[in-house]
């Protein structure tokens, strides 16, 4: 009896064998043994609630992750269709910053100076319109005349503005092309044009048999400028083993009018970057094929990391690629031409009619200035590659206790003892 009475003080249990009471041990066995079992399911339960809370919490940070995606995505097709779908000059300069605002006080520009805007309409027609600037002008006005020359007078095919940072953007609609000519008397001058933050995509262009020179900048969409078709006399197109020039060598545009004649000399391409001073050039004389003129750019060590060359048969068609952003602008250079050659590739203008070179002695010189993107393009890609990568980690991190949803993994919860 006092052995019992310990073991139960001892053991806090009235029964503790089937010998005490049969029927209440094994009711309180089988009590037990379900409670053990409840146990280890919640137990369970409760780790499956922990990791769809990891899950649930990587799926929270993730959401601002992809937020930022869409956003670069975004911004890099904008990007992108403004590069491709516009020809658009953006300045260098904040002009809010140049003093009194005034463009003549403060930037040295000469009362009067104007500046010619040459593109085409619809019908592939060219449109020319003056802008001049006046004591008083500033880069506000300036932004509006030009805006309001091509509405007032044509259908609006180009406008301009101040950006955000102050640099003065002029552009076009529907991909055309379009020219900046300082040819007047009062001529806003090189030092006036990088006043203004535009001055690097000039340069001076030589004109016609008399050697007129003006600061010129033809403003292309995109990263490649595309020749007009070339026609032999037979009404052939040109293919690029033909030669470029020599006597009796003449080719003509869709319409039979002559394109392209030089009797002698060369035809090169000058290339500037950006900082001004780097430049790299190549020249072929007329003897040669426009195929040696292509071969010539893309197998020169220090032109094929700038631009590209290609001469299209099928369509008889010479184009240029940028392939760098500090690519400021593509001269191609005509030297040794006698007064009845003619120099009208049309580069950028498939209707040949965005101010033509006519026919001139000497040397003639087209610049082109690309609207590229590539650089935003890249910062843009690149920004978009640390958030992938900031994504992968998160989905990586999104486990627990071996267990990651977010990476697909399986979670097997039971909710009986009998795990079904």
């Amino acid at each position: 009896m006092i052995d019992a009475t310990q073991l139960r003080l001892a053991t806090g249990l009235k029964v503790n064998s089937a010998l005490d009471n049969p029927q209440n041990f094994f009711t309180a066995q089988s009590l037990n043994n379900r409670a053990s079992d409840l146990g280890r399911l919640l137990d369970g339960i409760g780790q499956s609630i922990r990791t769809i809370e990891a899950a649930d919490n990587g799926i929270t940070a993730l959401t601002s992750l992809v937020e930022q995606a869409q956003s670069i995505v975004q911004s890099a097709r904008d990007e992108l269709a403004a590069s491709e779908g516009e020809a658009r000059l953006v300045g260098t300069v904040d002009l809010r910053d140049t003093g009194t605002g005034d463009l003549v006080a403060d930037l040295g520009i000469a009362n009067g100076a104007t500046l010619d805007i040459i593109t085409t309409d619809d019908s592939g027609a060219q449109i020319t319109q003056q802008v001049t600037i006046d004591t008083g002008d500033t880069a506000y006005s300036l932004a509006a005349e030009i805006t309001n020359a091509f509405a007032d007078n044509e259908n609006g095919e180009i406008v301009a503005s101040i950006s955000d940072e102050g640099f003065l953007q002029i552009e076009s609609a529907d991909g055309r092309s379009f020219r900046l000519v300082d040819e007047a008397t009062t001529a806003i001058t090189q030092a006036g044009l990088d006043a203004l933050g535009i001055g690097e995509a000039f340069s001076t262009e030589t004109r016609t048999g008399a050697g007129t020179t003006d600061l010129t900048a033809t403003i292309v969409a995109g990263s490649t400028v595309t020749s007009i078709s070339l026609f032999e006399g037979t009404g052939d197109l040109v293919e690029a083993g033909d030669l470029i020039g020599g006597a009796g060598v003449s080719y003509t545009d869709a319409d039979g009018n002559t394109a392209f004649s030089l009797t002698t000399g060369s035809l090169g391409i000058t290339v500037t970057e950006t900082d001004g001073t780097s430049t790299s050039s190549t020249v072929v004389a007329v003897t040669g094929s426009f195929q040696d003129f292509v071969d010539s750019i893309n197998q020169d060590a220090n032109l094929n990391q700038l631009v590209s060359a290609n001469f299209d048969s099928s369509t008889g068609q010479l184009s240029i690629t940028s392939l760098d952003d500090q690519v400021a602008n593509v001269e191609i250079n005509v030297a040794g031409a006698t007064a009845a050659d003619t120099i009208s590739f049309g580069f950028g203008d498939p209707s040949g009619n965005l101010d033509p070179i006519t026919a001139g002695a000497g040397a003639e010189d087209i610049s082109i200035r690309f609207n590229n993107s590539t650089e935003a393009l890249d910062s843009l890609a690149n920004d978009y590659n640390v958030l992938r990568g900031q994504i992968d980690s998160l989905v990586a991190d999104a486990q627990y206790r071996g267990v990651n949803l977010l990476n697909g993994d399986d979670l097997t919860t039971f909710f009986n003892e009998n795990n079904t």
